[in-house]
């Protein structure tokens, strides 16, 4: 029932599309644009997965049955999900710092039909008056 609400208050509401001028993003400074969009740092985000994902499965293929002495099921059972706790942890606290920041409004986000959707600014005062309001 709520999903169907709400996929029709967002048809009713949403009747433009907003999204679409703002996907390709802002870019980041020079240096640090060429570094994130270099191949080599594309062929190393994935081989290092690759190669941790192989040294795991040999381990659990071959390796010794006591997870005393194999480190797979300590890795898949500790590091893998406590690490994945203080990811999801870490990337909340960058989102909410993001969202507290003083907004930077241009001309084209205050021209953004606030009855259609709340612009980006409201939902940041929002969250920052909450959390204000909590101190």
């Amino acid at each position: 029932g709520v999903l169907v609400v709400s996929f029709v208050a967002l048809a009713a509401l949403w009747r433009k599309p907003v999204l679409a001028e703002r996907a390709a993003g802002r870019p980041f400074p020079g240096a640090l644009q060429r570094l994130l969009l270099s191949t080599t740092l594309r062929v190393v985000a994935g081989a290092v997965p690759l190669a941790l994902l192989v040294f795991l499965w040999l381990g659990a293929l071959i390796g010794e049955n006591s997870s005393g002495v194999n480190f797979t099921p300590t890795f898949v059972y500790v590091y893998f999900w406590v690490g994945m706790v203080l990811a999801s942890a870490g990337l909340a606290f960058l989102a909410l710092v993001h969202v507290l920041d003083e907004p930077r409004v241009s001309e084209r986000e205050r021209e953004v039909d606030q009855l259609a959707l709340p612009s980006r600014v409201g939902i940041q005062r929002f969250f920052r008056n909450f959390v204000q309001s909590i101190r």
